[in-house]
């Protein structure tokens, strides 16, 4: 958690013109692999309403982030543990309730750049350039809060070999400005 410090100023620098507009801010908390998961993102909605059908409408977000993931075997050895920082942007499709609907679905394919290659529980990764997949669902409260449960895929894709992806399931909490 030390390193996460220094590398969220980086990435509010970075993301700063972005940021200033960011509508929502959110917490994930996770684990897998013999790792946990934390999340910070700032989130922006491109377009409220694309597509309606019924109670529903598809939302377009786009979400930058800045995650720590915690070996607890890195490079397999038992009771090694480690971190490494993640900086991500990914665009997520949401399929959103109305407000007597609250509850959504979404599904999201970004970028992100981890500070070093992970090494944890025998899954080594051969770059540190990762496509992350996302899919979650989740329920609006009337008070600006949302609460959801999602599933998180980092890969290259085969870019390079071994490819070993890791996952993780996570809650998040976030909060509209």
């Amino acid at each position: 958690m030390k390193k996460m410090g220094l590398h969220l100023l980086i990435f509010l620098i970075g993301f700063s013109q972005k940021a200033l507009a960011a509508e929502n801010f959110a917490v994930e908390l996770g684990t897998g692999n013999l790792a946990t998961f934390y999340q910070l993102a700032l989130q922006k909605t491109w377009d409220s309403d694309c597509a309606q059908l019924k109670n529903y409408q598809l939302q377009i977000l786009w979400v930058g982030s800045l995650s720590e993931i915690n070996e607890k075997k890195y490079r397999n050895l038992s009771g090694h543990e480690h971190s490494l920082t993640i900086l991500g942007y990914t665009p997520i499709l949401r399929w959103q309730g109305t407000p007597d609907h609250p509850a959504y679905a979404e599904v999201g394919i970004g970028i992100n750049y981890m500070t070093e290659k992970y090494d944890n529980n025998d899954r080594t990764m051969s770059s540190e350039f990762q496509f992350g997949d996302h899919i979650g669902v989740g329920y609006q409260f009337t008070n600006h809060f949302d609460l959801s449960l999602n599933f998180r895929h980092y890969s290259d894709a085969g870019i390079r070999m071994p490819n070993p992806a890791v996952n993780f399931v996570n809650i998040r909490l976030s909060h509209a400005f």
